[in-house]
Protein backbone atom coordinates (compact mmCIF):
# COMPACT_ATOMS: atom_id res chain seq x y z
CA UNK A 1 0.00 0.00 0.00
CA UNK A 2 2.92 2.35 0.63
CA UNK A 3 4.04 1.65 -2.95
CA UNK A 4 0.65 2.60 -4.40
CA UNK A 5 -0.32 5.56 -2.21
CA UNK A 6 3.04 7.21 -1.41
CA UNK A 7 5.71 5.42 -3.42
CA UNK A 8 8.94 3.64 -2.50
CA UNK A 9 12.17 4.29 -4.37
CA UNK A 10 15.27 2.31 -3.43
CA UNK A 11 13.87 1.58 0.06
CA UNK A 12 13.10 5.27 0.56
CA UNK A 13 9.72 6.86 1.21
CA UNK A 14 9.39 10.60 0.66
CA UNK A 15 6.66 12.31 2.68
CA UNK A 16 4.84 15.49 1.64
CA UNK A 17 6.73 17.50 4.27
CA UNK A 18 10.01 16.64 2.54
CA UNK A 19 11.09 14.04 5.09
CA UNK A 20 12.72 10.99 3.56
CA UNK A 21 12.38 7.71 5.44
CA UNK A 22 14.34 4.53 4.83
CA UNK A 23 12.39 1.28 5.14
CA UNK A 24 14.20 -1.99 4.58
CA UNK A 25 12.69 -5.33 5.69
CA UNK A 26 16.19 -6.70 6.30
CA UNK A 27 17.01 -3.94 8.79
CA UNK A 28 13.57 -3.02 10.12
CA UNK A 29 11.97 -5.89 12.02
CA UNK A 30 8.58 -4.19 12.30
CA UNK A 31 8.38 -3.45 8.58
CA UNK A 32 9.61 -6.91 7.64
CA UNK A 33 6.99 -8.53 9.86
CA UNK A 34 4.08 -6.40 8.65
CA UNK A 35 4.90 -5.28 5.11
CA UNK A 36 2.25 -7.50 3.50
CA UNK A 37 -0.57 -6.80 5.95
CA UNK A 38 -3.55 -4.64 5.05
CA UNK A 39 -4.00 -1.12 6.36
CA UNK A 40 -6.33 -2.11 9.20
CA UNK A 41 -3.97 -4.79 10.48
CA UNK A 42 -1.04 -2.41 10.16
CA UNK A 43 -2.86 0.19 12.25
CA UNK A 44 -3.39 -2.39 15.00
CA UNK A 45 0.24 -3.54 14.88
CA UNK A 46 1.45 0.06 15.03
CA UNK A 47 -0.77 0.66 18.04
CA UNK A 48 0.91 -2.29 19.77
CA UNK A 49 4.33 -0.90 18.85
CA UNK A 50 3.49 2.52 20.28
CA UNK A 51 2.19 0.95 23.50
CA UNK A 52 5.37 -1.11 23.83
CA UNK A 53 7.39 2.06 23.35
CA UNK A 54 5.36 3.85 26.02
CA UNK A 55 6.09 1.04 28.46
CA UNK A 56 9.80 1.13 27.65
CA UNK A 57 9.82 4.91 27.89
CA UNK A 58 8.22 4.85 31.33
CA UNK A 59 10.72 2.31 32.62
CA UNK A 60 13.67 4.27 31.24
CA UNK A 61 12.41 7.48 32.81
CA UNK A 62 13.03 6.19 36.34
CA UNK A 63 16.63 7.26 36.83
CA UNK A 64 16.90 7.59 40.59
CA UNK A 65 20.30 6.15 41.41
CA UNK A 66 23.80 5.75 40.01
CA UNK A 67 22.94 2.19 39.06
CA UNK A 68 19.84 3.44 37.21
CA UNK A 69 21.97 5.97 35.35
CA UNK A 70 24.47 3.31 34.37
CA UNK A 71 21.75 1.02 33.10
CA UNK A 72 20.17 3.90 31.20
CA UNK A 73 23.45 4.82 29.51
CA UNK A 74 24.03 1.18 28.57
CA UNK A 75 20.60 0.83 26.97
CA UNK A 76 20.25 4.39 25.62
CA UNK A 77 21.57 3.66 22.08
CA UNK A 78 19.07 0.80 21.73
CA UNK A 79 16.31 2.95 23.24
CA UNK A 80 17.11 5.81 20.87
CA UNK A 81 17.00 3.43 17.89
CA UNK A 82 13.67 2.01 19.09
CA UNK A 83 12.28 5.52 19.52
CA UNK A 84 13.33 6.49 15.99
CA UNK A 85 11.74 3.36 14.55
CA UNK A 86 8.41 4.05 16.26
CA UNK A 87 8.42 7.67 15.08
CA UNK A 88 9.24 6.56 11.54
CA UNK A 89 6.30 4.20 11.25
CA UNK A 90 3.90 6.60 12.95
CA UNK A 91 4.86 9.24 10.38
CA UNK A 92 4.36 6.83 7.47
CA UNK A 93 0.96 5.72 8.75
CA UNK A 94 -0.02 9.34 9.28
CA UNK A 95 0.91 10.14 5.69
CA UNK A 96 -1.02 7.11 4.42
CA UNK A 97 -4.07 8.10 6.44
CA UNK A 98 -4.03 11.68 5.11
CA UNK A 99 -3.67 10.57 1.50
CA UNK A 100 -6.38 7.93 1.84
CA UNK A 101 -8.76 10.54 3.22
CA UNK A 102 -7.82 13.13 0.61
CA UNK A 103 -8.16 10.72 -2.31
CA UNK A 104 -11.50 9.38 -1.00
CA UNK A 105 -10.18 5.82 -1.09
CA UNK A 106 -12.61 4.65 1.58
CA UNK A 107 -15.56 5.91 -0.45
CA UNK A 108 -14.29 4.47 -3.73
CA UNK A 109 -13.44 1.05 -2.31
CA UNK A 110 -16.82 0.79 -0.59
CA UNK A 111 -18.55 1.45 -3.93
CA UNK A 112 -16.32 -1.17 -5.56
CA UNK A 113 -17.32 -3.71 -2.92
CA UNK A 114 -20.99 -2.86 -3.38
CA UNK A 115 -20.82 -3.26 -7.17
CA UNK A 116 -19.07 -6.61 -6.75
CA UNK A 117 -21.67 -8.13 -4.43
CA UNK A 118 -25.04 -6.83 -5.62
CA UNK A 119 -26.85 -5.63 -8.74
CA UNK A 120 -28.27 -2.13 -8.38
CA UNK A 121 -27.56 -0.31 -11.63
CA UNK A 122 -29.43 2.90 -10.86
CA UNK A 123 -27.76 3.33 -7.48
CA UNK A 124 -24.32 2.37 -8.73
CA UNK A 125 -24.43 4.65 -11.77
CA UNK A 126 -25.16 7.61 -9.48
CA UNK A 127 -22.33 6.67 -7.14
CA UNK A 128 -19.84 6.25 -10.00
CA UNK A 129 -20.94 9.60 -11.43
CA UNK A 130 -20.28 11.29 -8.08
CA UNK A 131 -16.79 9.80 -7.95
CA UNK A 132 -15.98 10.89 -11.51
CA UNK A 133 -17.06 14.44 -10.67
CA UNK A 134 -14.86 14.53 -7.56
CA UNK A 135 -11.53 16.25 -8.38
CA UNK A 136 -9.90 14.75 -5.29
CA UNK A 137 -10.23 11.17 -6.54
CA UNK A 138 -7.14 9.91 -8.36
CA UNK A 139 -7.47 9.01 -12.06
CA UNK A 140 -6.39 5.45 -11.37
CA UNK A 141 -9.26 4.98 -8.92
CA UNK A 142 -11.73 6.41 -11.44
CA UNK A 143 -10.58 4.07 -14.21
CA UNK A 144 -10.70 1.06 -11.91
CA UNK A 145 -14.22 1.94 -10.73
CA UNK A 146 -15.55 2.44 -14.26
CA UNK A 147 -13.92 -0.85 -15.31
CA UNK A 148 -15.69 -2.72 -12.52
CA UNK A 149 -18.99 -1.03 -13.40
CA UNK A 150 -18.50 -1.99 -17.07
CA UNK A 151 -17.91 -5.61 -16.08
CA UNK A 152 -20.98 -5.69 -13.85
CA UNK A 153 -23.30 -3.88 -16.29
CA UNK A 154 -21.76 -4.81 -19.62
CA UNK A 155 -23.42 -3.01 -22.53
CA UNK A 156 -24.93 -0.27 -20.36
CA UNK A 157 -24.94 3.14 -22.07
CA UNK A 158 -23.55 4.78 -18.94
CA UNK A 159 -20.18 3.17 -19.65
CA UNK A 160 -19.73 5.34 -22.75
CA UNK A 161 -20.81 8.38 -20.75
CA UNK A 162 -18.29 7.57 -18.04
CA UNK A 163 -15.48 7.11 -20.55
CA UNK A 164 -16.27 10.51 -22.08
CA UNK A 165 -16.05 12.03 -18.60
CA UNK A 166 -12.64 10.44 -18.16
CA UNK A 167 -11.53 12.06 -21.43
CA UNK A 168 -12.65 15.46 -20.15
CA UNK A 169 -10.43 14.89 -17.12
CA UNK A 170 -7.57 14.72 -19.63
CA UNK A 171 -6.83 11.10 -18.82
CA UNK A 172 -4.74 9.51 -21.56
CA UNK A 173 -6.74 7.57 -24.14
CA UNK A 174 -4.44 4.59 -23.77
CA UNK A 175 -5.45 4.40 -20.11
CA UNK A 176 -9.15 4.71 -20.91
CA UNK A 177 -8.74 1.94 -23.51
CA UNK A 178 -7.83 -0.33 -20.60
CA UNK A 179 -11.57 -0.56 -19.84
CA UNK A 180 -12.32 -2.05 -23.26
CA UNK A 181 -9.31 -4.34 -23.02
CA UNK A 182 -10.59 -5.78 -19.75
CA UNK A 183 -14.04 -6.28 -21.29
CA UNK A 184 -12.47 -8.02 -24.27
CA UNK A 185 -10.64 -10.54 -22.11
CA UNK A 186 -12.99 -10.73 -19.12
CA UNK A 187 -16.42 -9.85 -20.52
CA UNK A 188 -19.47 -12.11 -20.47
CA UNK A 189 -18.27 -14.10 -23.48
CA UNK A 190 -14.90 -14.89 -21.90
CA UNK A 191 -15.45 -15.33 -18.18
CA UNK A 192 -17.24 -17.77 -15.95
CA UNK A 193 -21.02 -17.15 -15.93
CA UNK A 194 -21.05 -17.13 -12.12
CA UNK A 195 -19.01 -13.96 -11.49
CA UNK A 196 -22.04 -11.72 -10.98
CA UNK A 197 -24.76 -14.35 -10.59
CA UNK A 198 -26.67 -15.69 -7.58
CA UNK A 199 -23.41 -16.37 -5.82
CA UNK A 200 -23.07 -12.62 -5.43
CA UNK A 201 -26.22 -12.57 -3.30
CA UNK A 202 -24.49 -14.93 -0.90
CA UNK A 203 -21.47 -12.62 -0.86
CA UNK A 204 -23.79 -9.72 -0.12
CA UNK A 205 -25.27 -11.58 2.85
CA UNK A 206 -21.82 -12.45 4.17
CA UNK A 207 -20.68 -8.85 3.70
CA UNK A 208 -23.65 -7.57 5.71
CA UNK A 209 -22.80 -9.99 8.51
CA UNK A 210 -19.23 -8.67 8.54
CA UNK A 211 -20.48 -5.08 8.65
CA UNK A 212 -22.71 -5.80 11.64
CA UNK A 213 -19.98 -7.84 13.34
CA UNK A 214 -17.34 -5.12 13.06
CA UNK A 215 -19.68 -2.21 13.74
CA UNK A 216 -18.37 -1.81 17.27
CA UNK A 217 -14.71 -2.28 16.38
CA UNK A 218 -12.77 0.78 17.50
CA UNK A 219 -10.23 0.59 14.68
CA UNK A 220 -11.89 2.43 11.79
CA UNK A 221 -9.52 0.81 9.31
CA UNK A 222 -10.55 -2.69 10.43
CA UNK A 223 -14.22 -1.66 10.25
CA UNK A 224 -13.69 -0.63 6.65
Amino acid sequence: MIHEVIGINNHRVKLDNGEEIVINPDQDEFFGRNMYKNFGEMAEELNKLVNEFKEKNNSQAKVESIEDMQRFMETYPEFKKYSGNVTKHVNIMGELSRKIEKRRLYTVSEIEQDIAIKASKSEHSKLVLEVLEDPEVDNLEKIRLVTLYALRYEGDSNVTKFKNMLKKDEIKQEHINFIDTILQYSGKKSRSPFLFSKGSDLLSSVFNVFKSTFKEVKNVYTQH
